[in-house]
C-alpha cells in the first residue's frame, strides 16, 4: 500500500472513531463499544504493516491530547498540558521507543478520570477510555516487547 492511500486510511480510521464514540455515547453504549472499537482500530492499523502501523498510533496519540482542547474552556491551560505531555510522548514513542506511546495511552487513562465537566452523553467516557486505552496499551507494548516495530522506525517506501 503506497504512503498517501496508507495516510488516508489512517485519517479515514480516526475520523470513524470520533463519528463512532459521539454516536455511542448518544445511544449509552460508550462503555460497551469501547473493547470492540478498540479491536477495530486495533486491526485496521494492522493492516498497514508494522511502520506504518507505528505511525498511526503516534498521530492516534496526538489526536487524542487534542480532542480535549477547548478555547472557551476555564482549564484551558491544563487542556494545553495534556496535548503537550501527548504529544511529546507520541513524538517520543515514534522516533526514540514505541513504549512512550504505551506510556501515552496509559496516562490518557489517568487524564480522563479527572474531575470535569463533560456532557451529559460522554458522561462514560472515562470507563470507555480505561477499557478502550488499556488495549491499545497493551497492544502497543506487545508490538514493542516482540520487536514487531523498529525503533525509530525507517521511511516508508513510496
Amino acid at each position: 500500500m503506497r504512503v498517501l492511500a496508507k495516510g488516508a486510511v489512517v485519517l479515514l480510521v480516526l475520523a470513524a472513531t470520533l463519528v463512532g464514540i459521539e454516536a455511542a455515547g448518544r445511544a449509552d453504549r460508550l462503555e460497551v463499544g469501547a473493547l470492540p472499537m478498540a479491536l477495530v482500530v486495533i486491526g485496521a492499523f494492522r493492516l498497514l504493516g508494522p511502520r506504518a502501523e507505528h505511525a498511526a498510533w503516534a498521530v492516534f496519540l496526538l489526536l487524542l491530547g487534542l480532542t480535549y482542547v477547548n478555547p472557551q474552556s476555564d482549564a484551558l491551560v491544563r487542556e494545553l498540558a495534556a496535548f503537550g505531555v501527548c504529544a511529546g510522548l507520541a513524538i517520543l514513542g515514534l522516533t526514540t521507543s514505541p513504549w512512550f506511546l504505551a506510556a501515552g495511552f496509559v496516562a490518557h487513562i489517568g487524564w480522563d478520570f479527572l474531575p470535569r465537566e463533560l456532557p451529559s452523553h460522554l458522561v462514560g467516557l472515562p470507563v470507555a477510555c480505561l477499557l478502550f486505552d488499556g488495549l491499545v496499551a497493551a497492544n502497543i507494548a506487545w508490538n514493542a516487547r516482540t520487536g514487531r516495530w523498529i525503533s525509530p522506525p525507517q521511511p516508508v517506501p513510496a
